[in-house]
Protein backbone atom coordinates (compact mmCIF):
# COMPACT_ATOMS: atom_id res chain seq x y z
CA UNK A 1 0.00 0.00 0.00
CA UNK A 2 0.62 3.37 -1.02
CA UNK A 3 1.89 5.59 2.14
CA UNK A 4 -0.68 8.62 0.95
CA UNK A 5 -2.82 6.04 1.25
CA UNK A 6 -1.96 4.16 4.23
CA UNK A 7 -2.23 7.75 6.10
CA UNK A 8 -5.75 8.51 4.29
CA UNK A 9 -6.99 4.99 5.72
CA UNK A 10 -5.73 5.33 9.19
CA UNK A 11 -7.55 8.89 9.50
CA UNK A 12 -10.64 7.18 8.74
CA UNK A 13 -9.85 4.88 11.04
CA UNK A 14 -9.22 7.42 14.03
CA UNK A 15 -12.35 9.63 13.14
CA UNK A 16 -14.39 6.05 13.31
CA UNK A 17 -13.51 4.90 16.36
CA UNK A 18 -13.42 8.45 17.79
CA UNK A 19 -17.36 8.71 16.26
CA UNK A 20 -17.92 5.63 18.13
CA UNK A 21 -16.64 6.50 21.90
CA UNK A 22 -18.55 9.73 21.13
CA UNK A 23 -22.02 8.26 20.64
CA UNK A 24 -20.58 5.32 23.25
CA UNK A 25 -20.55 7.99 26.01
CA UNK A 26 -23.76 9.92 24.94
CA UNK A 27 -25.74 6.62 25.75
CA UNK A 28 -24.10 5.85 28.67
CA UNK A 29 -25.89 5.99 31.77
CA UNK A 30 -22.62 7.11 33.45
CA UNK A 31 -22.28 10.32 31.23
CA UNK A 32 -25.87 11.57 32.89
CA UNK A 33 -24.40 10.88 36.10
CA UNK A 34 -22.34 14.83 36.02
CA UNK A 35 -24.92 16.38 33.66
CA UNK A 36 -28.62 15.70 35.48
CA UNK A 37 -28.00 12.88 38.08
CA UNK A 38 -30.52 13.32 41.21
CA UNK A 39 -28.65 12.63 44.53
CA UNK A 40 -29.57 9.87 46.51
CA UNK A 41 -28.70 11.49 49.95
CA UNK A 42 -29.32 14.99 48.99
CA UNK A 43 -29.49 15.71 52.91
CA UNK A 44 -25.61 13.97 53.28
CA UNK A 45 -22.64 16.78 52.81
CA UNK A 46 -19.12 16.70 54.02
CA UNK A 47 -20.55 19.23 56.47
CA UNK A 48 -24.16 17.63 57.70
CA UNK A 49 -22.97 13.69 58.50
CA UNK A 50 -25.51 11.92 60.50
CA UNK A 51 -24.60 10.58 64.47
CA UNK A 52 -26.71 7.29 63.68
CA UNK A 53 -26.98 4.73 61.03
CA UNK A 54 -29.08 1.76 61.36
CA UNK A 55 -28.67 -0.91 58.74
CA UNK A 56 -31.14 -3.68 58.37
CA UNK A 57 -31.13 -7.06 56.88
CA UNK A 58 -32.57 -10.40 57.25
CA UNK A 59 -34.96 -9.34 59.50
CA UNK A 60 -32.31 -7.97 62.21
CA UNK A 61 -31.33 -4.01 62.77
CA UNK A 62 -27.37 -3.22 63.95
CA UNK A 63 -27.17 0.04 64.85
CA UNK A 64 -23.87 2.26 64.54
CA UNK A 65 -23.76 5.61 66.30
CA UNK A 66 -21.35 8.06 66.71
CA UNK A 67 -19.16 9.36 69.92
CA UNK A 68 -16.42 11.80 69.57
CA UNK A 69 -15.40 11.70 65.77
CA UNK A 70 -15.25 7.77 66.66
CA UNK A 71 -17.99 4.81 65.64
CA UNK A 72 -19.22 2.13 67.67
CA UNK A 73 -21.93 -0.89 67.67
CA UNK A 74 -24.93 -0.11 69.77
CA UNK A 75 -26.36 -3.97 69.94
CA UNK A 76 -22.62 -5.03 70.97
CA UNK A 77 -21.91 -2.68 74.18
CA UNK A 78 -20.62 -0.04 71.96
CA UNK A 79 -17.54 -2.29 70.61
CA UNK A 80 -15.64 0.18 67.98
CA UNK A 81 -16.60 0.55 64.62
CA UNK A 82 -13.99 0.02 62.05
CA UNK A 83 -13.72 4.10 60.95
CA UNK A 84 -12.95 3.37 57.24
CA UNK A 85 -15.94 1.13 56.76
CA UNK A 86 -18.20 3.79 57.92
CA UNK A 87 -16.10 6.29 55.71
CA UNK A 88 -16.62 4.69 52.82
CA UNK A 89 -20.34 4.04 52.76
CA UNK A 90 -20.81 7.84 53.66
CA UNK A 91 -18.73 8.65 51.09
CA UNK A 92 -20.44 6.73 49.01
CA UNK A 93 -23.45 7.81 49.92
CA UNK A 94 -22.96 11.23 49.17
CA UNK A 95 -21.71 10.93 45.51
CA UNK A 96 -24.66 8.57 44.51
CA UNK A 97 -26.80 9.92 42.20
CA UNK A 98 -30.27 8.26 40.65
CA UNK A 99 -29.34 7.38 36.82
CA UNK A 100 -32.28 5.29 35.40
CA UNK A 101 -35.66 4.80 36.81
CA UNK A 102 -37.10 1.43 37.14
CA UNK A 103 -40.09 -0.58 37.86
CA UNK A 104 -43.06 1.12 40.33
CA UNK A 105 -44.60 -2.24 40.60
CA UNK A 106 -44.53 -3.37 44.14
CA UNK A 107 -44.72 -7.52 43.48
CA UNK A 108 -41.85 -6.72 41.29
CA UNK A 109 -39.45 -4.66 43.99
CA UNK A 110 -38.69 -8.67 44.80
CA UNK A 111 -36.53 -9.00 41.51
CA UNK A 112 -34.40 -6.22 42.41
CA UNK A 113 -33.84 -7.79 46.23
CA UNK A 114 -36.33 -4.45 46.77
CA UNK A 115 -38.68 -5.73 49.20
CA UNK A 116 -39.63 -4.64 52.92
CA UNK A 117 -35.78 -5.60 54.42
CA UNK A 118 -37.73 -6.05 57.81
CA UNK A 119 -39.03 -9.64 56.63
CA UNK A 120 -36.96 -12.36 58.32
CA UNK A 121 -36.07 -14.12 54.35
CA UNK A 122 -35.72 -10.69 52.82
CA UNK A 123 -32.90 -10.05 50.30
CA UNK A 124 -32.89 -6.22 50.16
CA UNK A 125 -31.18 -4.43 53.44
CA UNK A 126 -32.74 -1.24 55.27
CA UNK A 127 -30.45 2.02 55.31
CA UNK A 128 -31.42 4.89 57.60
CA UNK A 129 -29.19 8.07 58.49
CA UNK A 130 -30.29 10.32 61.53
CA UNK A 131 -28.81 13.49 62.21
CA UNK A 132 -28.11 14.20 66.18
CA UNK A 133 -31.55 15.50 67.30
CA UNK A 134 -33.48 12.02 65.30
CA UNK A 135 -34.54 13.69 62.63
CA UNK A 136 -34.35 11.62 59.02
CA UNK A 137 -31.28 12.60 56.59
CA UNK A 138 -32.17 9.16 54.21
CA UNK A 139 -34.67 6.75 54.31
CA UNK A 140 -33.39 3.83 52.14
CA UNK A 141 -34.26 0.03 50.53
CA UNK A 142 -31.00 -1.03 48.84
CA UNK A 143 -31.17 -4.00 46.50
CA UNK A 144 -28.85 -5.61 44.18
CA UNK A 145 -25.48 -4.37 42.70
CA UNK A 146 -25.32 -4.70 38.99
CA UNK A 147 -21.34 -5.22 38.16
CA UNK A 148 -20.19 -2.65 35.53
CA UNK A 149 -23.16 -0.80 35.51
CA UNK A 150 -21.36 1.68 34.38
CA UNK A 151 -18.38 0.43 32.47
CA UNK A 152 -15.33 -1.44 33.94
CA UNK A 153 -15.34 -0.97 37.60
CA UNK A 154 -18.39 0.61 37.53
CA UNK A 155 -20.82 -0.92 39.90
CA UNK A 156 -24.43 0.31 41.05
CA UNK A 157 -26.73 -0.48 43.05
CA UNK A 158 -30.44 -0.67 42.47
CA UNK A 159 -32.47 1.62 45.50
CA UNK A 160 -35.64 3.13 46.74
CA UNK A 161 -36.92 5.41 49.53
CA UNK A 162 -38.69 4.04 52.05
CA UNK A 163 -42.67 4.47 51.28
CA UNK A 164 -41.68 4.77 47.86
CA UNK A 165 -42.46 2.36 44.97
CA UNK A 166 -40.37 4.15 42.52
CA UNK A 167 -37.18 1.81 42.13
CA UNK A 168 -33.75 3.17 40.06
CA UNK A 169 -30.46 2.25 39.65
CA UNK A 170 -27.75 4.27 41.08
CA UNK A 171 -24.50 5.01 40.99
CA UNK A 172 -23.27 3.71 44.15
CA UNK A 173 -21.64 0.28 44.50
CA UNK A 174 -23.66 -0.54 48.16
CA UNK A 175 -22.31 -3.86 49.57
CA UNK A 176 -23.01 -4.38 52.99
CA UNK A 177 -25.65 -5.81 55.29
CA UNK A 178 -25.96 -6.05 59.34
CA UNK A 179 -23.48 -8.83 60.23
CA UNK A 180 -21.32 -7.53 62.58
CA UNK A 181 -18.26 -8.39 60.30
CA UNK A 182 -18.77 -5.83 57.87
CA UNK A 183 -18.39 -2.71 60.30
CA UNK A 184 -15.84 -4.18 62.80
CA UNK A 185 -11.64 -4.51 62.16
CA UNK A 186 -12.45 -8.72 62.00
CA UNK A 187 -8.61 -9.62 61.94
CA UNK A 188 -7.56 -9.96 65.92
CA UNK A 189 -4.36 -10.93 65.52
CA UNK A 190 -1.97 -11.71 62.65
CA UNK A 191 1.57 -13.27 62.26
CA UNK A 192 4.45 -14.90 60.22
CA UNK A 193 4.19 -18.48 60.74
CA UNK A 194 8.22 -18.36 61.03
CA UNK A 195 8.16 -16.26 64.08
CA UNK A 196 5.39 -18.54 65.95
CA UNK A 197 7.98 -20.88 68.26
CA UNK A 198 5.97 -22.63 70.55
CA UNK A 199 2.09 -23.58 70.39
CA UNK A 200 0.03 -25.71 72.62
CA UNK A 201 -3.66 -26.84 72.11
CA UNK A 202 -5.43 -28.35 75.34
CA UNK A 203 -9.05 -29.99 74.20
CA UNK A 204 -10.77 -31.32 77.58
CA UNK A 205 -10.77 -35.39 78.05
CA UNK A 206 -7.42 -35.23 75.33
CA UNK A 207 -3.75 -35.60 76.49
CA UNK A 208 -2.14 -31.56 75.76
CA UNK A 209 -0.41 -31.11 71.99
CA UNK A 210 2.65 -29.14 71.73
CA UNK A 211 3.72 -28.03 68.37
CA UNK A 212 7.41 -26.06 68.51
CA UNK A 213 9.48 -24.71 65.52
CA UNK A 214 13.94 -24.56 66.04
CA UNK A 215 15.07 -21.27 65.61
CA UNK A 216 17.40 -21.85 62.63
CA UNK A 217 16.28 -20.22 59.36
CA UNK A 218 13.72 -22.28 57.49
CA UNK A 219 13.11 -24.67 60.57
CA UNK A 220 9.58 -26.41 60.24
CA UNK A 221 7.64 -26.75 63.11
CA UNK A 222 6.85 -30.79 64.79
CA UNK A 223 5.43 -32.26 67.72
CA UNK A 224 7.32 -32.35 70.50
CA UNK A 225 5.83 -35.61 71.99
CA UNK A 226 5.09 -37.67 69.21
CA UNK A 227 3.51 -41.10 70.93
CA UNK A 228 5.22 -44.50 71.01
CA UNK A 229 4.55 -46.39 68.64
CA UNK A 230 2.58 -44.12 66.19
CA UNK A 231 3.78 -41.81 63.14
CA UNK A 232 2.14 -38.93 61.57
CA UNK A 233 -0.55 -39.56 59.10
CA UNK A 234 0.63 -36.23 57.40
CA UNK A 235 4.08 -35.02 57.96
CA UNK A 236 3.68 -31.55 57.57
CA UNK A 237 0.85 -31.60 59.95
CA UNK A 238 2.81 -29.66 62.82
CA UNK A 239 3.40 -27.09 60.48
CA UNK A 240 -0.67 -26.95 59.20
CA UNK A 241 -1.65 -26.48 62.60
CA UNK A 242 0.95 -23.88 63.63
CA UNK A 243 -0.04 -21.94 60.75
CA UNK A 244 -3.77 -21.95 61.42
CA UNK A 245 -2.70 -19.13 64.09
CA UNK A 246 -1.26 -16.56 61.10
CA UNK A 247 -4.30 -15.23 61.20
CA UNK A 248 -6.94 -15.16 63.62
CA UNK A 249 -10.74 -13.38 62.66
CA UNK A 250 -13.85 -12.53 64.49
CA UNK A 251 -17.71 -12.82 63.16
CA UNK A 252 -19.39 -11.10 65.95
CA UNK A 253 -18.59 -9.44 68.96
CA UNK A 254 -19.53 -9.62 72.75
CA UNK A 255 -18.92 -7.87 76.50
CA UNK A 256 -16.97 -10.38 77.95
CA UNK A 257 -17.95 -10.62 82.22
CA UNK A 258 -15.63 -12.98 83.36
CA UNK A 259 -12.42 -15.25 82.32
CA UNK A 260 -13.65 -18.58 80.81
CA UNK A 261 -13.00 -21.05 82.76
CA UNK A 262 -14.61 -24.99 83.23
CA UNK A 263 -14.71 -28.45 82.04
CA UNK A 264 -15.66 -27.53 78.86
CA UNK A 265 -12.94 -24.66 77.75
CA UNK A 266 -10.44 -25.04 74.78
CA UNK A 267 -7.10 -23.51 75.68
CA UNK A 268 -4.70 -22.42 72.51
CA UNK A 269 -1.28 -20.77 73.74
CA UNK A 270 1.82 -19.65 72.06
CA UNK A 271 4.77 -17.69 72.10
CA UNK A 272 6.45 -15.91 69.42
CA UNK A 273 10.04 -15.06 68.68
CA UNK A 274 9.84 -11.30 69.88
CA UNK A 275 8.97 -12.37 73.37
CA UNK A 276 5.46 -12.01 72.91
CA UNK A 277 2.82 -14.69 74.81
CA UNK A 278 -0.61 -15.25 74.07
CA UNK A 279 -3.70 -17.23 75.58
CA UNK A 280 -6.46 -18.02 73.79
CA UNK A 281 -10.17 -19.54 75.41
CA UNK A 282 -12.76 -20.33 73.30
CA UNK A 283 -16.00 -22.13 74.63
CA UNK A 284 -18.45 -24.13 72.49
CA UNK A 285 -22.65 -22.39 72.23
CA UNK A 286 -25.39 -23.79 70.11
CA UNK A 287 -23.75 -25.56 67.51
CA UNK A 288 -20.93 -28.02 66.49
CA UNK A 289 -18.75 -25.13 65.03
CA UNK A 290 -20.04 -22.28 66.99
CA UNK A 291 -17.30 -21.18 69.26
CA UNK A 292 -16.32 -17.79 71.44
CA UNK A 293 -12.69 -16.34 71.97
CA UNK A 294 -11.17 -14.60 74.66
CA UNK A 295 -7.86 -13.04 73.61
CA UNK A 296 -5.46 -12.17 76.34
CA UNK A 297 -1.86 -11.64 75.69
CA UNK A 298 1.46 -10.44 77.50
CA UNK A 299 5.00 -9.08 76.24
CA UNK A 300 8.06 -6.84 77.48
CA UNK A 301 10.75 -5.69 75.37
CA UNK A 302 10.44 -6.24 72.22
CA UNK A 303 7.13 -7.38 72.17
CA UNK A 304 5.71 -4.89 74.60
CA UNK A 305 4.50 -2.40 72.44
CA UNK A 306 2.27 -4.67 70.78
CA UNK A 307 0.91 -6.73 73.90
CA UNK A 308 -0.25 -3.57 75.17
CA UNK A 309 -2.07 -2.64 71.63
CA UNK A 310 -3.39 -6.22 71.32
CA UNK A 311 -4.71 -5.81 75.05
CA UNK A 312 -6.72 -2.46 74.85
CA UNK A 313 -7.90 -3.75 71.94
CA UNK A 314 -9.00 -7.07 72.32
CA UNK A 315 -9.36 -7.24 76.53
CA UNK A 316 -12.71 -7.27 77.93
CA UNK A 317 -14.58 -8.23 74.73
CA UNK A 318 -15.05 -12.31 73.37
CA UNK A 319 -15.37 -12.80 69.68
CA UNK A 320 -17.16 -14.99 67.79
CA UNK A 321 -14.80 -17.17 65.50
CA UNK A 322 -15.49 -18.29 61.60
CA UNK A 323 -16.76 -21.18 61.02
CA UNK A 324 -14.58 -23.36 60.21
CA UNK A 325 -11.42 -21.87 61.85
CA UNK A 326 -11.73 -24.65 65.15
CA UNK A 327 -11.52 -26.78 63.22
CA UNK A 328 -8.00 -25.98 61.44
CA UNK A 329 -7.15 -24.92 65.35
CA UNK A 330 -8.26 -27.69 67.49
CA UNK A 331 -6.81 -30.76 66.52
CA UNK A 332 -6.85 -33.99 68.35
CA UNK A 333 -4.39 -36.74 68.20
CA UNK A 334 -6.73 -39.27 66.69
CA UNK A 335 -6.73 -36.82 63.40
CA UNK A 336 -2.91 -36.48 63.26
CA UNK A 337 -1.36 -39.91 64.11
CA UNK A 338 -2.12 -43.44 63.67
CA UNK A 339 -0.55 -46.84 64.42
CA UNK A 340 3.02 -47.10 62.97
Amino acid sequence: MKPRKFVALALVTLAAVSLAIVLSLMQSPWGQVTSRGTKLAPALTERNVPATIAVTSNGATLTLVSRDANWSLKERDHYPADIGKVRTLLVGLAQAELIEPKTQRPDRHTLLDLEDPTGADAKSRGLKLLDGKGGVMADLIIGKRRLEAFGSGRTGSYVRKTGENQTWLSSADLDFSSSVRDWIETTLFEAEAADIRHMRVEIPGEEALVAERGEEQGARAAFADMPEGQKLKDNDAAETLVRALRRIEADDVRKSSSIMSGHDVHVVSFKMRDGLEGTMRMRREDGADNFWLQFAVSGEGDAKARAEELTNRLSGWEFKLPAGKTNALLKRRAELFEAG
